[in-house]
């Protein structure tokens, strides 16, 4: 078994889409010609699928809505998984043999939003979706680093939490860890997970302003691990 040649994203709320995520789109079908590419929204997919999922929707916290989707689409089908804001640079065939496949987004967590792949029924991929649906009723949002970092280091005991080691992992049956998922994708990271409040603070912080903090993150998620 493999992963098929299939790119699944998310787009809820109707909206239409903005001159990034097209473009994006556009990388898809550069570097991956021959991929069918699937779009899940609230006509093909049930957003109620857990409580998060549809607290989320119907909060219209739409960059929460797909993380517990997103498993239940790649474990139900297999293929990969792209947020909207993900540019591809490279074609994915090279990872394809793998049972899954993940990559960090910093330092210290890996994001299954920039891009991550699997067969359809991977036992692992089960495991975080199951972490979505048996959260409590009024958990809080956040981030898919934040929610899915504890399942590896659970699962995974051999899991080391560090790219800076440069070192792609091996894990469990076939489980690929890319220390570097920017070989294949750009995340352009636009915030559709923030409140209306953090985006406003988001669009006038100033960029140096935003590399410090996010600096500051990643030295304190060190020194806990």
């Amino acid at each position: 078994m493999s992963i098929p040649k299939i790119i699944h994203y998310c787009w809820f709320g109707h909206n239409e889409k903005p001159e990034l995520v097209l473009k994006c789109i556009e990388s898809w079908k550069k570097y991956c010609p021959d991929y069918e590419i699937i779009e899940w929204n609230e006509d093909n997919i049930d957003v109620n699928f857990c409580s998060y999922s549809k607290r989320a929707y119907d909060q219209k916290r739409w960059g929460y809505v797909p993380d517990p989707l997103r498993m239940k689409i790649i474990y139900e089908n297999g293929g990969i998984y792209l947020d909207t804001d993900v540019e591809l640079v490279r074609n994915l065939d090279g990872l394809l043999e793998n049972a899954a496949w993940f990559g960090y987004g910093t330092a210290t967590e890996v994001n299954t939003g920039s891009g991550f792949g699997a067969e359809k029924g991977n036992a692992f991929i089960k495991t975080i979706m199951e972490h979505y649906v048996n959260l409590e009723e009024n958990a809080k949002f956040e981030v898919c680093t934040t929610q899915e970092a504890p399942i590896f280091k659970k699962e995974f005991p051999e899991f080391y939490a560090d790219k800076t080691l440069k070192k792609d992992q091996i894990l469990g049956d076939r489980i690929l860890i890319l220390w570097n998922i920017w070989q294949y994708t750009n995340h352009h990271y636009t915030g559709t997970w923030l409140s209306p409040k953090q985006k406003i603070l988001n669009k006038i912080t100033p960029k140096f302003i935003k590399k410090i903090y996010f600096s500051f993150k990643e030295k304190r998620n060190n020194k806990k691990q």
